[in-house]
């Protein structure tokens, strides 16, 4: 080990860029990782987004129809009306 500290002290400058070298990589990776994870966190926001309004979309379609229901009358799919609403 001790026969390392002349070698290292002789080539420093070469240590000194290594080590440079090595540590803009792993800032590099850092960042980049931090990105994906930015991307990833957006697009299950978008997607959640995206679900709520379907959701919103669907309940309210569906009080349409238990409505219709209620109302003693027969939901046509087809025309999305109701159909012979006794009340």
């Amino acid at each position: 080990m001790l026969a390392l500290i002349p070698f290292v002290l002789s080539n420093w400058r070469v240590f000194l860029y290594g080590g440079t070298a090595i540590a803009i990589g792993l800032l590099a990776l850092h960042e980049r990782s931090v990105l994906i994870n930015q991307g990833a966190q957006q697009a299950i926001e978008k997607v959640e987004k995206s679900n709520e309004q379907a959701k919103s979309a669907a309940d309210a379609a569906q009080a349409k129809v238990d409505a219709c229901y209620a109302a003693g009358g027969t939901w046509d799919r087809v025309n999305s009306v109701c159909l012979n609403p006794t009340r």
